[in-house]
């Protein structure tokens, strides 16, 4: 009765850790929680001086130097995905506590062939 008892907790632990990563991603990819900060990094940018030739003797053309993304927006979106892959490993933690406590409550059946 005592594994009936723990697969029980198990499985309850197990939901809950689920909906608890599904709720956070959810909440994360619709702007209502910001995801966590690990990276801050520039954005890819070019500057256009270097796309016109040089001529010798004339000076060197004045570029502009333009970003792919914005900065925030391009560490936005690196950080939800970190935050993502974290979900899913946490996802995947809850489902086999969940799995464990589901093969703690099933029965045994044996059966013998004579």
């Amino acid at each position: 009765m005592q594994e009936r008892r723990i697969g029980y907790i198990l499985l309850g632990v197990g939901i809950f850790v689920m909906i608890a990563a599904v709720i956070t991603v959810v909440l994360s990819f619709t702007g209502k929680v910001t995801p966590y900060k690990l990276f801050n990094i520039p954005a890819p940018s070019f500057n256009t001086a270097n796309l016109i030739p040089g001529i010798p003797g004339l000076p060197k053309a004045q570029g502009e130097k333009i970003e792919v993304l914005p900065t925030e927006a391009f560490s936005n979106i690196l950080n939800l995905g970190v935050q993502f892959m974290l979900m899913t490993f946490v996802m995947s933690f809850g489902f086999k506590l969940a799995d464990l406590g589901v093969k703690l409550l099933r029965p045994i059946k044996i059966e013998a062939k004579t």
